[in-house]
């Protein structure tokens, strides 16, 4: 399998997995979203950002892997080592935009002592 050939199939593998991750959070960051901030039109900015955050990142840390031809290389460890790259992209997209929502989280919904759902029973 040529280089190019290599190249892209691990590109289109790490968009297959984005899209999915993308295609599973869609709802409930749109819920999460409308609640944070307050109208639909905001929400659906945000979560258009997050989306795009989410299917790019993967494919940067993706293209900066270089599938090495050689005999001793296979042609599925290659994708599967540019692949393992854009996923990395992946989690590092989730986890910062999971983070940033976690601050607006704690400040916009309070959490209720352990003891005061008992109380109030």
């Amino acid at each position: 399998m040529s280089v190019s050939a290599l190249y892209g199939t691990g590109l289109l593998s790490t968009g297959a997995f984005a899209l999915g991750v993308v295609t599973y959070l869609r709802l409930p960051l749109r819920d999460i979203l409308a609640e944070l901030c307050g109208t639909e039109r905001r929400a659906e900015f945000w979560l258009a950002i997050s989306l795009v955050c989410m299917t790019l990142v993967p494919l940067i840390f993706s293209m900066n892997y270089t599938p090495d031809v050689g005999p001793a290389s296979t042609s599925v460890l290659e994708i599967a080592a540019q692949v393992k790259w854009g996923l990395a992209g992946l989690l590092t997209a989730v986890i910062v935009i999971a983070c940033i929502l976690s601050t607006f989280i704690s400040k916009h919904a309070p959490v209720s002592p352990a003891g005061s759902a008992a109380a109030t029973h």
